[in-house]
């Protein structure tokens, strides 16, 4: 009976590495696909807030009265631009996404150190040779 307790165990310590591994392969992928996302709204609010700036700095050097009055007329005719909006959305999934791999991490970690502890006990340094042929893996 013992036998067969210890190798379910061996089965079930094997599957969570397995599971845990391609959970960071996963959240992994979603990470270097936000990645570039990011990088393009940062692009995209530079290149918006280069062209506002040039506009101000255009308008500044015209009469100043009517500058002021073209400013004032700007910000009132157009809504505002919420082109940061998205870039802190895709930063925030960015920091979600590094949470969740640093979580599939720690599981990892766990079931590798169940799994050592399962083969340091007697049994498992009987049976581990028979039933456990997962390697550790290189973080």
């Amino acid at each position: 009976m013992k036998l067969f307790r210890t190798y379910n165990r061996f089965v079930r310590l094997r599957e969570q590495v397995r599971l845990s591994r391609s959970a960071i392969d996963v959240t992994t992928k979603r990470r270097s696909s936000l990645i570039p996302e990011l990088c393009d709204v940062i692009e995209g609010v530079m290149d918006h807030e280069k062209v506002v700036l040039q506009a101000v700095v255009d308008l500044r050097t015209q009469r100043s009265d009517l500058a002021s009055k073209e400013i004032l007329s700007l910000s009132e005719s157009y809504p505002n631009i919420k082109s940061s909006t998205n870039f802190l959305n895709l930063q925030k999934e960015l920091g979600r996404t590094e949470e969740k791999i640093a979580m599939a991490r720690s599981f990892l970690n766990d079931s590798i150190l169940a799994m050592d502890n399962l083969r340091a006990t007697l049994f498992g340094m009987v049976f581990s040779p028979l039933f456990a042929n997962e390697q550790r893996p290189n973080l």
